[in-house]
Parts: C-alpha cells; structure tokens; sequence
C-alpha cells in the first residue's frame, strides 16, 4: 500500500503541477494579448 500511495501521490501532483502550468501559460498568452 506504502508504493500504491506513493506512487498516486506523485500522479496527483504531477497532474497539479500541469494543471497550475496550464494555468500560468493562459494568464500569459491573455497578457500578451491585451499588450497588444
């Protein structure tokens, strides 16, 4: 069970980490935008 939580909770934050990159890459294309 030590590996299987381990292992889901480098999936999750995996996942977060994109999700939060997603995010941040949004924000600075709509900056961009509206700088232009």
């Amino acid at each position: 069970t030590s590996l299987l939580y381990s292992k889901g909770e480098t999936l999750f934050g995996i996942d977060r980490a994109f999700r939060l990159h997603n995010a941040a890459s949004f924000i600075i294309v709509v900056r961009g935008h509206r700088m232009y």
